[in-house]
């Protein structure tokens, strides 16, 4: 299980359980049930992709699996208040969603301190010091 910013992890795992149980409550209708496939792939790749990041070996990677799970709790906000505003659940069931959802995305919108080495900083070499341009033979 991930180690890096378990509270965010953790949280996101709590939201798709919460949406999960939310949308049982849903009417079956076609619209709904696109709607609950969108929410159910968007709430659920968060965690998996928070998941993925902390497997990862390096800390490129894992930036940008961090990325896309910040990407996928804003597409769960849209779908969420879709959801809402369409009729098919009330604002007091989806809103404490969107609300964590938004908290989670605020969460991982933030980034890790740069790590700077103490090593000395070097300027690029001027103009005088690289060696000259060959000419170019123009026939």
């Amino acid at each position: 299980m991930p180690t890096q910013a378990d509270g965010v992890y953790v949280q996101s795992y709590k939201l798709a359980l919460k949406v999960i149980r939310l949308l049982r409550l849903l009417r079956n209708e076609i619209a709904a049930r696109v709607l609950a496939d969108h929410i159910m792939k968007s709430v659920t790749s968060i965690g998996a992709l928070l998941l993925e990041a902390s497997l990862v070996s390096t800390k490129r990677e894992q930036a940008l699996l961090r990325e896309e799970a910040k990407r996928a709790a804003h597409m769960s906000k849209y779908w969420l208040s879709l959801l809402r505003d369409a009729g098919y659940l009330t604002a007091e069931q989806i809103t404490p969603c969107i609300q964590e959802a938004e908290e989670i995305e605020k969460a991982l919108g933030t980034k890790p301190k740069k790590v700077t080495s103490r090593s000395k900083k070097t300027s690029p070499p001027s103009k005088a010091s690289l060696p000259p341009r060959k000419a170019e033979n123009n026939k």
